[in-house]
């Protein structure tokens, strides 16, 4: 089974202004997507949050000018690769489940 793995980091709260400059994005609500490669295409998901420190601008750009790629790159700096590793299992496990599931739920009738 291969999993492709995708980011969301669209949504985004914001500072109207702060230090002079306009747009500045303090969180990043983000989520990492896993997506099953073979014929049933399972997927799973989790969501999360992350604050961005704002203490220093000195390397700000302006929001018209961000791309989603760069705010990606932020939540995964942010995250650092064990914790993307962590969620990336918890991704497949859930997937697995859903494929060769442990666990049925039945219901008996009257």
């Amino acid at each position: 089974m291969g999993i492709t793995y995708t980011w969301n980091t669209k949504t985004v709260d914001t500072y109207p202004t702060k230090s002079g400059k306009s747009d500045v994005i303090f969180k990043v609500y983000w989520k990492l997507e896993g997506v099953d490669d073979t014929a049933e295409k399972n997927s799973s998901s989790l969501t999360g949050a992350e604050e961005i420190d704002t203490s220093d601008l000195s390397s700000f750009k302006e929001f018209a000018d961000l791309k989603e790629s760069d705010v990606t790159g932020w939540v995964k700096d942010i995250l650092g690769e064990d914790k993307i590793n962590s969620y990336k299992t918890v991704i497949e496990t859930a997937i697995q489940e859903k494929a060769t599931p442990t666990v049925v739920r039945k219901y008996i009738s009257e």
